[in-house]
């Protein structure tokens, strides 16, 4: 069986938010993912813009042999949200080019792609993947959920159009977190990854 080829994701500090640890935990996720468990991964630290959100996939040649994992910070949040869906929709915060996607492209009023699905929904097990984080030994993680909103903002954006190209995406939402918590969340979530593969290969989404 061939192996998949993680790709995963963290963002650079935004708004209020002089550091992202979800760029820390893409870091070591990956490097994890290689040094542990002999997977292909590779990682990449974002800019906060609706641009690359909605070109980083094309850009990348992402295919469904593709495994995409984005992660990023709510800040208000206490638990990992482990998003489900992706919504076509914006809010009115610009992102660190002070840009909406109505500035960039034909999106319409509070959207992200015109005639795009109102929604798109991972096909990744994302039950199996919250079992494996809960029962990773020896560290205790903050409370992990699967939800439903990924929210109106760039993490949103990245989601919704990844999902158009490949659906073995998922979405990652972490609250605040210490250096050391973080690489605990990237030893948790490196053996998820790599059980998750094991036990139910990607399918193809024939996009």
């Amino acid at each position: 069986m061939k192996k998949p080829h993680f790709i995963i994701t963290g963002f650079e500090p935004f708004l209020q938010h002089e550091r992202n640890p979800s760029a820390e935990v893409a870091h070591h996720t990956a490097a994890l993912l290689q040094q542990r468990y002999d997977q292909k991964a590779e990682h990449h630290t974002l800019p906060v813009t609706y641009d690359i959100a909605r070109d980083f996939t094309t850009k990348l040649g992402a295919s469904s042999d593709h495994i995409l994992v984005h992660i990023g910070l709510a800040a208000s949040r206490t638990h990992i949200s482990l998003e489900r869906r992706a919504h076509n929709a914006c809010g009115t915060t610009p992102d660190n080019d002070q840009k909406l996607p109505g500035d960039l492209w034909s999106a319409p009023h509070g959207g992200l792609q015109q005639d795009g699905p109102q929604t798109s929904d991972t096909q990744l097990d994302l039950e199996s993947l919250k079992q494996e984080l809960e029962d990773y030994p020896h560290i205790t993680l903050p409370e992990v959920r699967i939800t439903h909103d990924a929210g109106t903002y760039v993490c949103n954006a990245i989601y919704y159009h990844s999902l158009q190209h490949n659906k073995n995406s998922v979405f990652i939402h972490i609250p605040p977190m210490e250096p050391k918590q973080c690489m605990e969340l990237s030893q948790a979530l490196a053996h998820a990854l790599h059980t998750l593969t094991l036990s139910q290969p990607p399918q193809s989404d024939h996009q």
